[in-house]
């Protein structure tokens, strides 16, 4: 099975209309990238990621058997495409591909942006509508923190929690004193990045002081060293290409 020939699709998808005006504000119009992949057997293979890779790295997987791009370090989308081959050629799924299932099914949060007061109540109340328990968003300087925790915890169902992510500087305020006020708030959930990401000292005492979980997305030496000194609960690994 040789790869002959990759479509690259840059696709526009409009928010949900309880999303836009923040989402908007926040990020902009959002534009993602499908590859469909064909190949001199008939299948095709499809990938995703936020931005499309330069030609030179497309025609990099042109000629090539899927399987060469075991641990794909190049490209996630296309990295996703090749495994999505490699699944399909044998009949299995591609987790079969990586050792044994673990669970048979996942739980899922909701996420969006830092925004007013009321129009972060507005989307809890939305999401907790659609059967959500959990809802990420990024701070923002220029939001109250408090303020937008007062004004969702009005209207957030029992036993809704709120992901905060702090994005490594997306606040102003002392952490150490904003953690310990935020975890007061029956929605409080977790913490996410509340330092930098270098920063595993400031960590390890972080969660000593803290009493809902940090979450450590970010940081220098992936998860490796990190985690032996334990500095979080939770490690979100993303942003990553599959090697």
């Amino acid at each position: 099975m040789k790869v002959t020939e990759i479509e690259v699709h840059e696709v526009m998808l409009e928010y949900q209309d309880f999303l836009a005006y923040q989402l908007n504000h926040y990020y902009g119009p959002a534009k993602r990238v499908v590859y469909v992949v064909h190949t001199d057997t008939g299948l095709e293979g499809l990938g995703e990621s936020g931005r499309a890779e330069p030609s030179e790295v497309v025609e990099e997987y042109i000629g090539t058997n899927p399987f060469d791009w075991v641990g794909d370090e190049m490209s996630l989308g296309l990295g996703t495409a090749m495994y999505d081959l490699m699944g399909k050629s044998v009949g299995v799924p591609v987790y079969k591909l990586f050792g044994q299932r673990y669970r048979a099914w996942v739980p899922v949060g909701s996420w969006t942006v830092s925004t007013d007061p009321v129009r972060m109540a507005e989307t809890v109340a939305e999401y907790a509508s659609r059967g959500y328990t959990w809802m990420k968003y990024h701070l923002s300087p220029f939001e109250n923190v408090i303020h937008q925790t007062e004004e969702m915890e009005t209207v957030a169902p029992e036993g809704f929690k709120i992901h905060y992510d702090l994005t490594m500087g997306g606040t102003d305020d002392h952490i150490p004193e904003l953690l310990e006020k935020l975890s007061k708030y029956r929605i409080a959930g977790c913490f996410e990045d509340p330092l930098p990401g270098e920063d595993i000292e400031g960590y390890v005492e972080l969660r000593q002081r803290t009493t809902l979980p940090i979450v450590l997305h970010h940081f220098p030496m992936g998860a490796t060293y990190e985690v032996l000194r334990r500095p979080a609960d939770v490690y979100m690994l993303g942003h990553a290409k599959i090697g």
